[in-house]
């Protein structure tokens, strides 16, 4: 991604758009702190982040859902409670007398699941029983669980029936009128127009124009995408 450069305004939704293959997989695992950076420097909330691992930035309210949750963001051969869970071991909340509490965390997890509406027999079964959609909607309650400040979405609604896509977009609208912040990364410009301030087109690792979300048309993102400058 050379000459790149992207300023999130927090409490925005940003969209990103583009075909696949783009760039848009890099950036979120630059951010996520997946992917170390070579050159540059990311800044969050006024403090450079450029080398902070994962679980520094899970600790300052930093979430990512990858594009492919069963190989990226699940332990297919634990447990729907155990998945549901990850990332949660050091929160005191969870713990009584330095143990933790498996009751608080049992019943901390089916809230989650029935708001998500995932669709599984028993917290101890594997998460390898799950159909993909309710794989796709236990990644994203867990992502969304707490209080994040900034959450990179990959195709969120991916595998995603038309009733879930509509949950999924009025929590993201509410989440945001808390205060959190997304980067939305989809392909679907439907997605990217109901829920986003403003769009930005990735092209071959550029970023070829940002619009609010009232000024991008389909003819002008098409064009970006098809890494055609904007008309003077």
């Amino acid at each position: 991604m050379e000459g790149f450069s992207l300023n999130l305004f927090d409490g925005e939704v940003f969209g990103l758009g583009g075909v696949v293959g783009n760039g848009q997989r890099t950036l979120a695992l630059l951010l996520s702190g997946m992917l170390p950076a070579e050159r540059g420097e990311i800044f969050f909330l006024g403090a450079e982040i450029t080398h902070l691992s994962i679980g520094a930035r899970a600790a300052m309210g930093f979430r990512w859902l990858p594009a492919n949750p069963l190989e990226e963001a699940l332990l297919p051969s634990r447990t729907i409670c155990e998945n549901m869970f990850l990332g949660c071991q050091r929160n005191r909340s969870f713990q009584r007398y330095g143990w933790l509490n498996q009751r608080e965390i049992d019943c901390w997890a089916r809230d989650h699941l029935l708001r998500h509406e995932v669709v599984h027999a028993a917290l101890t079964d594997s998460v390898r029983s799950l159909s993909g959609g309710n794989l796709q909607k236990l990644a994203l309650s867990r992502v969304l669980a707490g209080t994040p400040r900034l959450v990179i979405l990959e195709q969120p609604s991916r595998g995603l029936d038309i009733r879930a896509q509509e949950r999924l977009r009025n929590q993201v609208r509410a989440m945001n009128a808390r205060g959190v912040t997304f980067l939305l990364i989809s392909y679907d410009f439907e997605e990217l127009v109901a829920l986003s301030h403003r769009i930005g087109v990735l092209y071959r690792g550029r970023m070829m124009g940002i619009a609010k979300r009232e000024e991008a048309s389909p003819e002008l993102l098409g064009r970006w995408m098809l890494g055609v400058e904007s008309q003077a």
